[in-house]
């Protein structure tokens, strides 16, 4: 941060700076038109949240805890997708947008499970897709993630915002 002549005041990763990063990169901006219904998936270490949505205004919002660490391979996917549907029902939209913050569990995998009406999107932002495999160390080296690759991880979008 000193190079480019900030300093770091904190870091925000809460559900609206994950909200104004998709807003701002044009992630969703599909989704976050006015009268279009769609939801946000977050899945973290500890669980996963639904957050039901009209436009850029959040209607409900649902988290269940799950012992990501606790399972084995591939039945996290399954795991979470059976109780992730049950969920869904509950919140008919257009669109899912899966976005994954934990290494334990790809956004693109469990975007293939999760059998929902309308389209899926994903975005894994644990990953770079260029120089680092870890959001942590991304956002540390973010000036040279950000300066060669133009996709790069939500996290480090979150954190220079």
């Amino acid at each position: 941060m000193t190079e480019i002549g900030a300093t770091l005041t904190g870091i925000e990763v809460s559900l609206t700076s994950v909200l104004k990063a998709l807003a701002f990169t044009g992630l969703a901006q599909e989704q976050m038109q006015s009268n279009t219904s769609w939801n946000l998936m977050l899945i973290s270490s500890n669980g996963y949240s639904i957050c039901s949505m009209v436009g850029k205004n959040i209607v409900d919002y649902y988290e269940e805890p799950l012992a990501i660490k606790s399972f084995e391979g591939d039945e996290i996917y399954n795991a979470i997708s059976a109780s992730a549907q049950i969920t869904l029902m509950s919140y008919p939209a257009n669109s899912l947008f899966v976005l994954s913050e934990t290494d334990m569990v790809s956004a693109e995998l469990l975007s293939r499970r999760i059998q929902t009406e309308g389209q899926i999107l994903y975005w894994g932002c644990n990953r770079c897709h260029c120089c680092c495999t870890l959001s942590f160390v991304c956002c540390r080296s973010r000036l040279s993630c950000l300066n060669f690759c133009s996709i790069f991880c939500l996290q480090c979008f979150i954190f220079i915002v």
